[in-house]
């Protein structure tokens, strides 16, 4: 969570402050490339109601803007994105989730998940504190 804070103060050259507290944590989705080699795992946090105003450009956000949770759906984004960030954002669930992509990235092969327990978000949440 620390990184995460961190990550969000750094490229938006330190005009979105975000409090370890105001995170919620959406899970973890594992991604795997038909390549068998670049695989990765990424765990998910979201705020929400924190922010005013629009952050500036930076060099890493260009144009950021602000999107309603129900236009999620038409936007242009990662493929993978479309099946999960809705499900966090808008249906608030917790998920271990699993895709896999087509060779190179250039789609999704397959996309899984399951919603996951208190508990075991205690667990995941306790692999990444430091």
């Amino acid at each position: 969570m620390v990184a995460t804070v961190r990550e969000m103060f750094e490229e938006s050259d330190g005009c979105i402050k975000i409090k370890e507290k105001d995170l919620r944590y959406g899970g973890v989705i594992v991604f795997i490339n038909d390549d068998g080699v670049s695989d990765f795992r990424v765990h998910m946090f979201y705020a929400e109601d924190i922010f005013t105003g629009l952050p500036p450009s930076t060099g890493v956000m260009q144009d950021p803007t602000w999107f309603d949770i129900s236009s999620l759906g038409k936007l242009d984004m990662m493929p993978a994105d479309r099946f999960f960030l809705p499900m966090i954002l808008s249906e608030r669930k917790v998920i271990r989730g699993k895709v896999i992509f087509e060779k190179g990235f250039k789609g999704v092969k397959e996309f899984s998940y399951e919603e996951i327990s208190s508990h075991e978000i205690q667990t995941l949440l306790g692999e990444i504190q430091p």
